[in-house]
């Protein structure tokens, strides 16, 4: 199939002969040693390559597995955590209850001074 359209041209048949005698040319000068030095020489290094890429993906995985670990010690504390708040709210719904308690009984007592009864005589 040639590169051009009509494959008779000038350009076309010039092409076809150049690329053939380059070809030739370039089996001739050692092209395929050349070629299989390239490749022993890059092969060692997309070998490294991959093991670099092997190795970030194992970090990935460990970072993927501790992240997994972080939640769900973060989901444990969340729940920990409401706990706490849910006894915080009740002892502080019970003291505010105990404070009015106190706050009343403060009120009878000084109603009572106030009337002339003896509270120390209740203590007996």
């Amino acid at each position: 199939m040639s590169r051009f359209q009509n494959s008779y041209l000038a350009e076309s048949v010039g092409y076809a002969n150049g690329v053939a005698s380059g070809v030739s040319a370039g089996k001739q000068a050692g092209f395929t040693e050349g070629w299989n030095a390239a490749i022993r020489e890059c092969n060692p290094m997309i070998e490294e390559r991959d093991r670099e890429i092997a190795r970030l993906s194992g970090e990935i995985h460990k970072g993927n597995a501790f992240i997994k670990e972080l939640r769900a010690n973060l989901e444990k504390a969340h729940h920990v955590s409401e706990l706490y708040h849910a006894e915080r709210d009740e002892f502080i719904e019970r003291h505010a209850q105990e404070k009015a308690k106190r706050e009343r009984l403060q009120y009878l007592v000084n109603l009572a001074r106030e009337h002339g009864v003896k509270i120390e005589d209740f203590d007996r």
